[in-house]
Parts: C-alpha cells; structure tokens; sequence
C-alpha cells in the first residue's frame, strides 16, 4: 500500500527506520574513507618524514590508500596499477634501514618540488592556473591563491605554525578536502543531515574550481619526471583520485540505497 495512504503498517515504520539508519551509515562511512585518502596523499606530498618512510616500508601508506577506495565499485579498477608500484616500492625500502629510505624521499622530494633552481613539477596551483597580465608568464602567489586562502577562512582554517608554505601547494588543498570530508563524516554520524549536505557541496565545488583546473596536469608531470616509485604510484592514485569524485561515482554508489523500497537498500563499503 502506498505511504501516502496513511495505512503503512508497523513493519513498514520499522523497514523505514532501517532504510533510513543505513543510509546515514552508508554517507557516514563513505565520507570517512574519502577523507581517509585526501588526507594520506596530502601527507604524501608533503616534505618527507620519518612517518612517511615508516608507512612506506611497512605498507601502511597503501593499506590507507585501499581503504580509502573500498567503497568503490567497478571505479576501484583505476586504482590497481598505482597500488601495485607502492606495495612493491614497500616491499623493496623494507630491505633498507629507515633513515636511507627517508633519505632518498628527501632527495626526490628536493628535486622534484623544492629546487635550487627550476623543478620539474610545480606544487603550486597558481603556477598552473595564474598567468602575468603582462608576460603571459606563470604567475606565483596568484588571484587563485588569494582564492582558496579566502576559501580556508571561510571554513575558520589557519595554517599551522609549522607549516610555513603557501595556500595553494597541493598537500595544503588536498588537506583542505581532507577536513572538509571529516567534517561532513561527523555531520552524517549526529545526523544533521543539513550540514553534511553542505559540506558535500562545498567538496564538489573545490574539486571542480580549484583542483580539476590544474591538478591532472601536475599529475602527468610527477608522472614524467619521478624516479622514485612512491611519488610515480602517488601521482597515478591522484590523478584516479580526481577522476572518481569528477565523476558519478559517489552518487552510484548511493543509488542503491535511496532508489530502492523503503528499507531495501544494502550499504556499501
């Protein structure tokens, strides 16, 4: 019988409540692991530490990045080939004492990011997405930088003392939706439903203005450029990453949840 009718019975209340209570799980859990792997790649991309090799070595770093996609379906597929270089890059600095694999990410890093001189990936948004009204140049510390320092505030985010780079590196906004993730994982689990929906917007509009315009061109130039297995596998899993919440994938896998009856759905993880 149809709800509208004001005859649904007990059961269907309780099949309800159920529907209900595992879609807020599904949105809950989902939202944990999709911050789960902004956060990892953004520590990934910053300056190398002890943690980071340790992970590396003992194969925590891929273990956070698979679960990170766990609640993906056929979509899980991109990410085989980038998994499979970090497990072996593990596998192989396991054989190595710590401090030389550290030292070797800090080389890498150094070369790749840092300098002196000219690097051959930028970490930097507006270098991508800036351009001098006069030169036609690349342009640091550009109108997009102001751009999502504005955007930080909004969210009452400050830059950390220790952290001294600028605004738009790319472990900065790939922390940026790390937070916002975590934000909205707590929204669903208090089921404030208003504010996780808030904050998935806010996630979708940061993707969409200011990671997709110059992201994937970073990732293709780590790709190129990185002799280190970590930063090759890193830049494959982001560039999947972006890819996936571009895509339809989060709204496929909650189609099963609320286009099914009442209480029907299966939460996916």
């Amino acid at each position: 019988m149809s709800p509208i009718s004001g005859s649904e019975t007990d059961d269907e209340h309780g099949a309800d409540s159920s529907g209900l209570r595992r879609a807020t799980e599904l949105l809950t859990g989902t939202a944990g692991r999709r911050g789960l792997g902004w956060g990892t790649l953004s520590v990934a991309l910053e300056y190398p530490t002890a943690g980071l090799a340790e992970a590396l070595r003992s194969g925590a770093l891929a273990s956070d990045l698979e679960a990170a996609i766990a609640w993906l379906d056929r979509d899980g597929d991109r990410f085989v080939a980038p998994l499979a270089t970090l497990r072996d890059a593990g596998r192989e600095g396991a054989n190595d004492a710590p401090d030389e694999v550290l030292t070797r990410l800090e080389i890498e890093y150094t070369r790749l990011f840092v300098g002196p001189g000219p690097v051959p990936v930028s970490p930097y948004g507006s270098v991508y997405r800036d351009r001098d009204p006069v030169s036609g140049r690349p342009t640091l510390a550009g109108p997009s930088t102001r751009a999502v320092e504005a955007l930080y505030a909004h969210y009452d985010l400050r830059p950390s003392a220790q952290r001294r780079d600028m605004p738009d590196h790319v472990a900065t906004e790939l922390e940026f939706m790390y937070v916002l993730c975590r934000r909205e994982r707590d929204a669903w689990a208090t089921k404030d439903a208003a504010q996780g929906k808030e904050l998935r917007r806010a996630q979708q509009a940061f993707v969409a203005e200011h990671l997709r315009p110059w992201l994937p061109d970073f990732c293709q130039r780590l790709a190129a450029a990185a002799r280190e297995p970590l930063y090759a596998a890193i830049a494959g899993f982001l560039s999947a990453y972006l890819l996936v919440e571009s895509g339809t994938a989060y709204a496929h896998s909650l189609q099963g949840v609320f286009a099914a009856p009442s209480g029907a759905g299966s939460a996916r993880r």
